[in-house]
């Protein structure tokens, strides 16, 4: 635990937000980056993040007196999209042994080589976002054919290769509470809590000041 008053002035960063990927597997109903037309309104582009982009970033820290303590691997789109997120991961421990490296990931591209890359690479956090507790709200929300069985098998799988390789990286599972029932908090409680390490209901927040974010 850091008390940031103690640090202030800050001489660097304390956390480092990559985003490794512009694009998204699902189309989550109240998420930007799913919403192509939006994008394209806008004129945001999307694309991934290059090795050798990643490797300057890294490279970069140096400059700073201190490093960061933790990098987030994440933002506005799905980090596992892109193909290079192992050996980023691996970059980041290389140049900095002591940043703690997280992720926060949809889990539908977790499959048992993803996990075992990503372990192998010294990811320390693995966050998860859960959309639904079940198929007709995930199929709802990402309006893809969403399959929650096949997320909770690809986060049960990352668990079996973390004990396997007796990896130290934990696991959180998250769900936003959109107007969840008390049922569903306790289905997602109970389906979670023997594979993630520590699962929370979240409160939501808006994305700006845009009245239909209220």
């Amino acid at each position: 635990m850091i008390t940031l008053a103690d640090h202030l002035p800050l001489s660097a960063p304390l956390t480092l937000m990559v985003d490794p990927s512009g694009h998204c597997n699902f189309r989550c109903t109240f998420c930007p980056t799913g919403d192509h037309d939006l994008l394209k309104d806008v004129g945001r582009r999307a694309g991934y993040m290059s090795l050798d982009l990643f490797a300057k970033l890294m490279g970069d820290l140096g400059s700073f007196p201190t490093q960061p303590k933790t990098c987030l691997m994440y933002l506005e789109g799905e980090p596992l999209m892109n193909k290079g997120i192992a050996r980023m991961v691996a970059m980041a421990k290389d140049f900095w042994p002591e940043m703690r490296v997280e992720i926060t990931t949809n889990a539908a591209l977790l499959t048992p080589k993803m996990s075992a890359d990503l372990i192998a690479a010294g990811l320390d956090h693995l966050r998860v976002s859960v959309e639904a507790v079940d198929d007709i709200g995930y199929r709802a929300i990402t309006k893809t054919n969403g399959d929650i069985g096949n997320i909770i098998d690809n986060v049960y799988s990352f668990r079996l290769t973390r004990f396997y390789h007796r990896s130290k990286c934990t696991i959180h599972a998250k769900i936003p509470d959109t107007g969840l029932s008390e049922d569903d908090k306790a289905l997602f409680r109970a389906t979670w809590a023997p594979i993630a390490d520590t699962v929370n209901v979240d409160s939501l927040f808006a994305w700006s000041e845009h009245p239909e974010t209220q």
